[in-house]
């Protein structure tokens, strides 16, 4: 049963009497004593009144929770929609189907604390400090009883390093792990690091509402009710037309009165429209609102307006432009709460397209300053630093138009993936099954190789992921395996599906097809693509080598090359990168050729395999290459 509480106003807290009272009052100043009877039967005071009472119904309408007019009926409780992101879904994530929450590590406590939470069955005790000669994280483990007695731990040893480096910072690295804590006591040897931590976003919250409450309530209704409909029958103004039309007299005193009061109806009905609007404005799209300018209907309208006059008020370009700009100050109040400036970072773009492209990068950019430290993982070959991730969305263009297998490809993290893209994720694999049939993907009878004049046919088929344009990292460890594709069949209809065994949750990776055999073909072909981009890796539009890793007995261990385009030379680009790293990192950056690019992606990649162990030759070999290749294009060196 749902409860239902009055709250008692106080006597003297009516807001309709408050606007007849202003009204009157304003009434005599203006008119002297030209209108001396303002009583209730004075027609002039009946239209104030009526009037009042329309302006009551506004402020009623406009004194809901803000909620109520951010969301329509296509867009519920969606705030992320909105750029409006709460907390838990910003720091907390899913793995394994188990919630935990993420931090962003800046301090050595940071590392102990993420490093005792995931391997608290095995250690007892763990202290991190960073040694100031090797400037490497000395790390101190203590572990728990039933494996202290063993001595030294390997697997123990590997497992936590691979931990680290999941969440490793730019410019920082895991040194020696020991098992006797008296070398903690050489304080002239660590120093514990003092970093300035920024504080956390404020996201907004917001009180989901109980079940009995319903949410949102709707404020407004799609159709305009005129005020005049609520006049009295005698002032022949309402629903049922003129009442005597064959007084052409009287019938000119009623089109004037009606005429009149159409002017405070657009004006209301406009204030009611925008407000409806909000929900489409205040999206992170470049979707504008459908309804323009109110269309209020009356009895005899025709007589009073011309509308080949309306019909020039209401074109399109100009409704746009008006609403681009207001979806453009909207984005700059984001910006303001996010602590950013994306009005700068595109160039000089029509404002469509501006808006379009601070949007896209509006929905993940606070989620990735949340770990903007963070590097690649030296244990995953293809993993890149967050900050290249919101370099890449910046320069997503040029990053499209220079991929070295698909035009239109990208690998993007797991998390950005599966946060923008969770149209594509389906219902459980049990639901499936008791839906339609499902079967694995049958085997190739033989080898399927992936060739660049044969990219349309991805695209022709409509592979999600290529048409999109976007690969997770995790695709290239868990994607190139067959077992891991289902086909969905309905009656006369498949589907590809994609069962990620990592998160267990199914990606729809096609459209329905009727030719069975040819989404098969193509969902080889897509895991050729995968394998080659696994083998030869996936040319990036930006590079970032750590001297730390790459010459860890150098003097330089704080400086970061980075190598650009040279097509992407601005200023506003040094600024986003010099902003989003670490005060202490000295950062140099290399403009190149695309013909340079191309040559130092080689040499990096296999730079990278080696350092994960999986290179054919030893990582000195390629750690000179690279430098040998930094030395070469150091006439292009820009020191920021």
């Amino acid at each position: 049963m749902r409860e239902v509480f009055l709250k008692k106003r106080k006597k003297d807290d009516n807001y309709y009497s408050e606007l007849q009272d202003t009204t009157r009052k304003r009434l005599e100043e203006l008119s002297g004593k030209v209108w001396t009877d303002f009583n209730i039967h004075d027609p002039g005071i009946t239209i104030s009144d009526y009037l009042n009472y329309a302006l009551y119904d506004l402020h009623y309408r406009f004194r809901f929770p803000l909620e109520n007019y951010l969301f329509d009926s296509t867009h519920e409780n969606n705030y992320a929609e909105k750029g409006l992101f709460p907390r838990t879904d910003l720091f907390t994530t899913t793995e394994n189907s188990k919630e935990h929450t993420r931090k962003s590590i800046v301090t050595e406590e940071d590392y102990e604390e993420l490093l005792l939470k995931k391997h608290s069955d095995q250690l007892s005790r763990l202290s991190i400090r960073f040694n100031k000669q090797t400037r490497h994280y000395d790390m101190f483990i203590l572990p728990n009883e039933q494996f202290a007695a063993a001595g030294p731990q390997p697997e123990l040893e590997d497992t936590i390093k691979a931990t680290y480096h999941q969440y490793r910072n730019l410019g920082e690295n895991i040194g020696m792990i020991y098992y006797d804590w008296k070398q903690l006591e050489k304080r002239e040897l660590y120093e514990q690091r003092k970093y300035t931590k920024k504080p956390t976003y404020e996201f907004p919250l917001f009180d989901d509402p109980s079940p009995e409450q319903g949410y949102p309530v709707k404020p407004f209704v799609p159709d305009y009710h005129s005020i005049q409909y609520d006049f009295p029958e005698n002032y022949g103004i309402g629903e049922r037309g003129i009442p005597h039309p064959e007084d052409k007299d009287y019938q000119l005193k009623v089109l004037q009165l009606k005429a009149y009061l159409l002017i405070f109806d657009h004006l209301m009905a406009d204030q009611l429209q925008q407000a409806q609007n909000t929900a489409t404005l205040f999206e992170l799209s470049e979707q504008l609102p459908e309804e323009r300018i109110p269309d209020v209907h009356i009895v005899e309208g025709e007589h009073i307006i011309d509308l080949s006059k309306k019909a020039l008020v209401t074109k399109q370009e100009k409704q746009d432009q008006f609403y681009r700009s207001q979806k453009f100050r909207y984005l700059n109040l984001l910006d303001m709460l996010y602590g950013e400036n994306t009005r700068t970072l595109f160039g000089k773009k029509d404002l469509a397209a501006l808006n379009q492209k601070r949007a896209k990068l509006l929905q993940s950019l606070p989620k990735l300053n949340e770990f903007r430290f963070r590097s690649f993982n030296i244990n995953e070959p293809h993993s890149i630093p967050v900050v290249q991730q919101i370099l890449e969305e910046v320069e997503k263009e040029h990053f499209q138009s220079h991929h070295l297998y698909n035009k239109h490809i990208r690998v993007i993290t797991d998390d950005l993936f599966f946060n923008r893209y969770r149209f594509l994720l389906g219902t459980s694999l049990d639901q499936l099954r008791e839906q339609r049939g499902i079967e694995n993907l049958p085997l190739s009878e033989e080898p399927v190789h992936y060739y660049e004049e044969t990219s349309f046919e991805l695209l022709h088929f409509h592979i999600n992921l290529v048409w999109y344009g976007v690969i997770p990292e995790s695709f290239l460890k868990y994607g190139t395996d067959p077992a891991n594709y289902k086909i969905a069949a309905t009656s006369e209809e498949y589907l590809l599906l994609f069962f990620h065994p990592e998160r267990e949750v199914i990606i729809n990776m096609s459209l329905f097809s009727s030719d069975k055999e040819k989404l098969i073909e193509a969902a080889h072909l897509f895991i050729a693509l995968l394998t080659r981009m696994k083998v030869n890796g996936y040319q990036q539009a930006f590079y970032f080598v750590e001297h730390l890793l790459l010459d860890p007995e150098g003097e330089n261990k704080n400086l970061v090359s980075i190598i650009i385009p040279e097509q992407l030379q601005r200023k506003e680009l040094e600024q986003l990168i010099r902003e989003r790293l670490p005060a202490h990192l000295q950062l140099t950056l290399y403009y190149v050729s695309p013909e340079a690019l191309e040559n130092f992606h080689t040499v990096y990649f296999n730079w990278r395999k080696a350092l994960a162990g999986q290179g054919d030759r030893n990582l000195s070999y390629y750690a000179g290459a690279l430098n040998f290749f930094l030395q070469y294009i150091e006439k292009s060196a820009k020191h920021i």
